[in-house]
């Protein structure tokens, strides 16, 4: 996504552009997600300060297969998304609290959790599809069931918000980073909902959490600050 309003499809290997198109001219389009299943695209846009647009585009000819309008009146905001492995849902949170949004349903209709003003800064899907991991200022993370839409477990022990989750590739794994002065990473077995270690990191800003594609590298973007680590 770029500053102009447009997307640009490339392909990885070659570093060609392959399709561009502008679905929102003159407006920053960020961020941008793939589906696991890599049918699907998830791009958001911050239209006015406390209203954002989410667009859900079918690949690879860009085309949308929903769109929906978040707005935060309290207070100015962008919100937190993820996209469904299959692409079909996505889960969104804001001031305002939680939803998960389908295609053909409006924003307004979306089931609403954790009406606590608390935002979720990080947002994950099992790569099964069937858990949802949220955590964000209260520093607790929920596991959700995606089918009952009923929390299912908590995950506790981050002394500062929680800033980023990351499901493990085989989904038995979730790593979650907390940003603040004493920042860590701590790694949690899903099955039993422990904590299985705790990592110390010299960042005050953990943005990002991504696993390597065999589950045994995990990497923290935080600030200006790559950190990798053989878990």
């Amino acid at each position: 996504g770029f500053h102009d309003g447009s997307l640009a499809l490339i392909h990885a290997a070659s570093g060609q552009e392959q399709k561009r198109v502008f679905p929102l001219p003159g407006v920053a389009l960020h961020p941008v997600q793939f589906s696991q299943n890599g049918e699907h695209l998830l791009v958001m846009a911050q239209l006015e300060p406390n209203e954002s647009k989410c667009m859900l585009l079918l690949l690879p000819d860009l085309s949308e297969v929903a769109a929906w309008t978040l707005r935060s009146p309290e207070r100015k905001e962008s919100p937190n998304v993820a996209l469904s492995p299959d692409g079909t849902e996505i889960v969104v949170s804001g001031y305002w609290g939680t939803r998960f949004l389908t295609a053909g349903r409006l924003a307004e209709e979306g089931e609403v959790f954790f009406e606590d003003h608390h935002s979720m800064d990080g947002l994950d899907y099992a790569p099964d599809g069937q858990l949802v991991a949220l955590g964000g200022s209260h520093r607790i993370i929920h596991l959700l069931d995606v089918t009952t839409r009923e929390a299912v477990g908590e995950l506790r022990g981050h002394r500062h918000r929680v800033s980023a989750l990351r499901f493990s590739p085989d989904g038995k794994r979730l790593a979650s980073a907390s940003s603040g002065k004493s920042a860590t990473v701590k790694l949690w077995d899903v099955a039993t909902r422990r904590e299985i270690l705790t990592l110390d990191v010299s960042t005050y800003s953990n943005q990002q959490i991504e696993w390597s594609p065999d589950g045994n590298t995990l990497l923290l973007l935080g600030g200006p600050t790559l950190h990798l680590w053989r878990v």
